[in-house]
């Protein structure tokens, strides 16, 4: 989806072709956390390049790559910058989100991990039913609380009246909401990041198919991609111009990469993906 909205906002012609009845992913069942060192917030509160290098030099020794922290580290601000100028993204910087190994040298309290601004799926209109549903386990009656903020009032529901009563009205609007309109329409996590970019991709004219898996891929005389040809509910050959973008997954879902890098736990590993 990110990349459906970088190219639209090159006046490109777009088509997100998902396999699922729903759009979202895994990402709209997860915390939707970001680490984006560098930042324009993080830098000012006093983050510098070059204690992001010795963090992830320190965390990761063995496997360290110079030309990739590089890259990364030159493009990350810029990305995020794009999605919180050009689309309807937004983010929230807590003074608090800690690195995972804060014994490291180069690790900070806060200032690079951000997460996604709530939002209403009420801005999608009917289309709000396409988004990825919430898993019923990660759920609060219903409610799926805010990875940061939401947690504390949450663990203190019975200790202190003001959580006692911050839940009481997040659940009331939860089950308000899934009577009047099918399902709450209160998202938050990557469930709201999904929201706000499927939001973006249709005001940028991005067709979004769902219940279209793509079946293969097609070729030219020289071996290059020249399209996809789609099943499901848009069954249908695709010829691109310029390119097919695949995002099927990656190392959670690669049983030889877990095995290598987790050999610990070896294949128990696994990733919550749908589909």
């Amino acid at each position: 989806m990110a990349a459906a909205l970088k190219a639209a906002s090159q006046g490109l012609s777009v088509i997100v072709a998902e396999k699922e009845q729903y759009f979202g992913g895994t990402t709209a069942i997860s915390a939707g956390w970001a680490w984006v060192p560098g930042n324009r917030k993080g830098a000012a509160a006093g983050d510098t390049r070059e204690e992001v290098e010795t963090y992830l030099r320190n965390l990761a020794p063995e496997t360290y790559n110079d030309d990739g922290v590089r890259d990364f580290l030159d493009t990350v601000p810029e990305a995020l910058d794009f999605f919180e100028r050009e689309t309807d993204v937004e983010f929230v910087y807590p003074e608090k989100a800690p690195d995972y190994q804060m014994d490291l040298p180069g690790a900070r309290l806060g200032g690079r991990a951000i997460l996604p601004k709530d939002t209403d799926a009420r801005i999608l209109g009917d289309k709000r039913l396409l988004m990825q549903p919430y898993l019923s386990s990660y759920t609060v009656f219903g409610y799926m609380p805010q990875v940061g903020p939401d947690i504390n009032e949450f663990f203190h529901v019975n200790q202190s009246v003001k959580s006692f009563v911050y839940v009481a009205k997040k659940l009331l609007r939860t089950w308000f909401d899934a009577a009047r309109y099918r399902r709450p329409v209160l998202r938050s996590n990557g469930n709201a990041l999904m929201t706000l970019m499927v939001k973006s991709a249709l005001d940028a004219g991005v067709r979004l198919w769902e219940s279209t898996p793509v079946l293969s891929l097609t070729r030219g005389d020289d071996g290059s991609v020249t399209g996809a040809v789609l099943g499901g509910q848009h069954a249908v050959r695709v010829e691109a111009k310029l390119g097919v973008i695949l995002a099927a997954g990656g190392f959670s879902g690669d049983a030889e990469l877990r095995c290598r890098y987790f050999p610990h736990d070896g294949d128990d590993h696994f990733t919550p993906t749908v589909g």
